[in-house]
């Protein structure tokens, strides 16, 4: 989707939905053609993770140093960088390892959950907000949320947070762009097999739910069982995700 197609979204008064500073932060991450070919490089625990040593953990220079050299590489092919503002995001500035055309997104949540590991409950970095995001001169805000459409009290407290982060940027005009990641709960749990099966569905119906509260912008899990291998299935998913989701 473009980002003409984008702006020209309206509300139920029929008035635009995209104000016109955030139209134009999606164009600033966008290509000249309107197409979003963003990189992703805000991992915290998953990143250190691959670093460890036999020794010991990565130090945060490194893990720092690790994000400028893959911003390096990768920012130059890019429409766009999604950073953390704990390794990556003022140190990518400071260093000028961001071209001047590339945006730049960073992450508001922490790495991890709170509640059980079937109430996935998601977090903030502590210190950090919509306001220090927008003041440090990014494009974007980005929010990962653990999201079950069946696992309804997770889901509403799940709402409830990208509905609160959502009104903050409003308020800021800054786009925020939503991330939400599929788990089971225990009762899908106890047939995997028909969870994978599902996978494609429930991804489709979280879309349809999180770009109702104020999203700008949906990074989607691919929204198909993960051993679909026919071609029009896959079609099929792909056109009802676009269906279902009501921003790019």
């Amino acid at each position: 989707m473009s980002i003409v197609d984008v702006s020209a979204h309206g509300d139920a008064e029929g008035g635009p939905r995209v104000s016109v500073g955030k139209t134009r932060a999606l164009m600033q991450l966008a290509t000249t053609s309107g197409v979003f070919a963003m990189v992703a490089l805000d991992h915290g625990d998953a990143l250190a993770s691959l670093l460890v040593t036999e020794r010991s953990a990565p130090a945060p220079a490194v893990m720092t140093e690790t994000k400028l050299m893959l911003c390096r590489a990768l920012a130059p092919a890019s429409s766009a960088v999604l950073l953390d503002p704990i390794y990556g995001a003022a140190q990518a500035i400071v260093a000028r390892a961001l071209p001047g055309q590339c945006g730049l997104i960073v992450t508001l949540e922490d790495s991890g959950y709170e509640g059980r590991p079937w109430q996935r409950e998601g977090r903030l970095i502590d210190g950090w907000s919509v306001r220090k995001t927008r003041l440090m001169g990014a494009q974007a805000v980005k929010l990962l949320a653990y999201y079950n459409p069946e696992d309804v009290p997770a889901s509403a407290n799940q709402r409830d947070m990208i509905s609160d982060v959502a009104q903050e940027c409003q308020m800021w005009d800054i786009p925020l762009l939503v991330e939400p990641i599929l788990y089971p709960t225990p009762a899908q749990e106890v047939d995997p097999v028909a969870f994978a099966a599902r996978r494609g569905d429930l991804i489709i119906e979280t879309a349809r739910e999180v770009t109702a509260l104020g999203v700008d912008l949906l990074k989607a899990e691919f929204p198909a069982p993960m051993n679909e291998r026919d071609q029009g299935a896959l079609d099929d998913y792909c056109r009802r995700l676009d269906a279902a989701s009501a921003v790019p």
